[in-house]
């Protein structure tokens, strides 16, 4: 389990968070990581990209 304010900053970081149906924020959104792909993490039905050109566009931290 993971504690509140922590980074997901690996693609582990975020399967954990999926499978253990935690709490994070990404941007000012809140939710449940629902799904995840290479490239983008789903979160309230919507997605947000995981990166772009090698570079971490978004930051999920746990609530």
């Amino acid at each position: 389990m993971f504690r509140s304010g922590f980074v997901l900053a690996t693609d582990e970081h975020i399967a954990a968070a999926i499978h253990n149906k935690t709490e994070v924020t990404v941007w000012m959104e809140g939710g449940v990581i629902e799904a995840q792909t290479d490239f983008a993490v789903k979160i309230n039905r919507d997605w947000h990209p995981e990166q772009f050109d090698d570079v971490r566009v978004c930051e999920f931290r746990v609530m």
